[in-house]
């Protein structure tokens, strides 16, 4: 209900009797419980070119103190001094300068006259005013108003309906859409209907759909593989939106159930009540994290809680079943495993074992194996053609990339002469065809065009081997020129949940994964460019005293630990809030602006640059510009819709410049194609 105000212009109050008051009253339907104002005009401002006869007139005006797009407007206008048989009075809206509606009628004395006008549907954001002229037949004005009113914009209310508040990832969302006017009257025009994923990200549009009886009902299926969380259906309709959220998780329905026991008869006098709590407690969500986290004994222990708390679902069966094997399969393989320290897959392999076809038409290495930059650019349309370099060829490049970061600490310094360019990117993620355009948008590394990608080359997109022969190949062509950082997927047990495992023993062999992952031990952690700017891909730390020297002296040639200053670089994130927190991955942890100011002080850096999160526009400034985020996988995926992007510097001033991309077809192979069953529910 729109709440009224009284319009008025006051110069001297005058007298009426109770009885006028009480009959204006029961007249207007709008006066009830207002106390109308009575004025007597005194021309100030004179609208006509009549002379003017000073007279008076008492006036009464009620109106709304609200106005918005489409709303039908009643301004209630009552003349009190009954001398006067007829006065014109016009209403206008104006919006600043501009007359947006308009109405008048002739009213007699002492009877409530409403003067409606609509306001227009397309009515802009302003300054609005309500004008009140009342003339006689003569031509002279016997008062004027003006008053200010509120406008606002939102002139429908919509409402969202959804079956319920959270949903599993393969269930349909059903919902309505209900949009109506202030005054109830419902809407019968078009809408534009969105469902937006966790990352602002659009799934799915439905624009300019006609409402059928004043509301829209529509449903969405979620695709094969999709990010857990919030999702929002959003409505839009004229000026006016509205959105909805929704959860959408992986779950059993029955993970608790609890028992009360209590006896026959109760003591009502008794101030305590004893009875039996039974409970059993499906750990379904802890058992999916342990796993996503490698811990497949704490995983199984409570997989095994959930069949028996839920002996019908065959999803919690499939995963027990799934994780059961793989414990067995590590308790053999520690069995008959050697000292790791002793043990290498580069010495077990023979290249001399392996010819080349002859029907093999894709590139070669040098006799000596040297990559060459003739090589490079023949492999990398051979790759887009979805061909495979010969099996000899990528173990040389794999044994010489071994070689080469063996000699390499864990912090790189790099220098940036003056007015050059450098490129920073952030995660890959296998997406290879996205990693081409990279080269396509920004050149192709070379001596004068330098790149550093910052770690999660592999997993989830199903180009991994591409992706990381092509990095590998270009690290040994300009060594100096093109840096390569550890991510956090860079590691045993990423692999084996999110594909590249998969991948490899899929186009290769089981023995290159192995030399993959010896590989992938001797990455280098982070690099610090012109000593102003520290990249690293996941974050800072626990600690405040870190410095680079700590950084440098890290032992990184290991599977990554669940703590320490190796964990948090490869795994923490910001946050905006001040001081630090737990981790929403369980590894590594969040840290506040405050945390990042004392860590560059201390290290005398300007700012610090980190890959690890998908950003809608791919990348994203945080802690006052001091903290950057990079991601360089456009429609991660192929279900987040972000962009990519990367970052060039030059080395004067450091000063970033971000570029933005979205996704480019790709064959129709889909993500997680060689991913682990288990792996649906899980960690970045």
């Amino acid at each position: 209900m729109l709440k009224y105000l009284l319009l008025c212009i006051s110069l001297r109050i005058v007298s009426i009797n109770s009885n006028q008051i009480n009959r204006l009253r029961r007249q207007s339907p709008f006066a009830d419980g207002i106390q109308p104002s009575l004025h007597r005009y005194e021309p100030r401002r004179i609208l006509s070119t009549n002379a003017h006869r000073k007279l008076e007139s008492n006036y009464m005006i009620v109106g709304p103190k609200l106005v918005r797009p489409s709303d039908i407007v009643s301004v209630w206008v009552t003349i009190l001094n009954d001398q006067w048989t007829s006065t014109n009075v016009a209403v206008s809206l104006f919006n600043q300068n501009d007359e947006i509606a308009s109405n008048e009628e002739r009213l007699i004395p002492q009877i409530p006259t409403a003067i409606i006008f609509q306001v227009p549907q397309n009515a802009p954001n302003g300054s609005y005013t309500i004008y009140v002229r009342g003339t006689l037949p003569d031509g002279d004005v016997v008062f004027y108003n003006e008053t200010n009113v509120i406008f606002h914009a939102k002139s429908l209310s919509i409402f969202i309906q959804l079956e319920k508040p959270m949903y599993r990832h393969d269930q349909l969302v059903r919902f309505r859409c209900i949009p109506v006017y202030s005054d109830l009257r419902g809407y019968f025009s078009t809408v534009n209907v969105y469902v937006i994923g966790p990352m602002n990200n659009i799934l799915r549009r439905w624009l300019n759909l006609q409402t059928t009886w004043g509301y829209v009902e529509l449903e969405y299926k979620f695709a094969s593989f999709i990010a857990f969380g919030t999702y929002k259906i959003r409505c839009e309709a004229q000026q006016s939106a509205a959105e909805k959220t929704f959860l959408v998780d992986f779950f059993l329905q029955k993970k608790i159930e609890v028992n009360v026991s209590l006896p026959f008869f109760i003591n009502m006098e008794s101030p305590t009540i004893n009875g039996i709590v039974t409970a059993k407690y499906a750990y379904y969500r802890r058992a999916s994290a342990y796993m996503a986290l490698g811990k497949y004994t704490l995983a199984l222990s409570d997989y095994e809680y959930v069949t028996k708390a839920c002996p019908n679902d065959k999803d919690a069966t499939m995963k027990y079943e799934e994780c059961k094997k793989i414990v067995t399969r590590i308790r053999f393989e520690k069995a008959i495993a050697v000292d790791e320290s002793t043990k290498s897959v580069a010495n077990q392999i023979e290249i001399n074992t392996m010819t080349i076809e002859k029907e093999y038409d894709g590139p070669h290495l040098e006799s000596d194996g040297r990559v060459t930059k003739e090589f490079m650019f023949a492999l990398l349309p051979y790759f887009e053609n979805q061909k495979k370099l010969h099996k000899r060829y990528a173990y040389q490049i794999i044994l010489q990339i071994l070689t080469l970061l063996k000699s390499l600490p864990s912090l790189i310094e790099i220098t940036v002469p003056a007015k050059h360019k450098f490129t920073i990117c952030g995660d890959v993620h296998g997406q290879f065809y996205d990693l081409l355009n990279i080269f396509k948008l920004n050149g192709p590394p070379s001596e004068e065009n330098p790149y550093l990608f910052n770690g999660d080359f592999v997993d989830r997109g199903s180009f991994s081997i591409e992706c990381i022969l092509t990095l590998f190949g270009f690290k040994l062509l300009y060594p100096n020129h093109f840096f390569l950082a550890r991510g956090n997927h860079e590691s045993l047990t990423m692999n084996q949940m999110y594909g590249f495992e998969g991948e490899v023993k899929a186009k290769y062999t089981t023995q290159m994964f192995q030399l993959f992952t010896e590989v992938f031990n001797y990455l280098p952690l982070s690099h610090c460019i012109n000593n102003k700017v520290l990249v690293m891909h996941g974050g800072l730390f626990s600690k405040d005293d870190v410095t680079l020297k700590d950084i440098r002296a890290v032992d990184r040639v290991k599977q990554p630990p669940e703590e320490g200053l190796m964990s948090e670089l490869l795994w923490s994130d910001p946050q905006p809030q001040i001081g630090r927190s737990e981790s929403k991955r369980g590894v590594g942890l969040q840290f506040g602006p405050d945390v990042t100011e004392r860590f560059l002080k201390l290290n005398n850096l300007e700012y610090i640059v980190r890959s690890h999160e998908v950003k809608q526009e791919g990348y994203e400034l945080a802690h006052n510009g001091k903290c950057i985020t990079v991601f360089s996988a456009p429609n991660y995926c192929d279900t987040m819709g972000n962009k990519g992007a990367y970052i060039t510097i030059t080395g004067d001033d450091v000063k970033p410049k971000f570029t933005s991309y979205t996704a480019v077809p790709h064959p129709a192979v889909r993500p997680m194609m060689y991913a682990n069953q288990l792996s649906m529910f899980g960690l970045m």
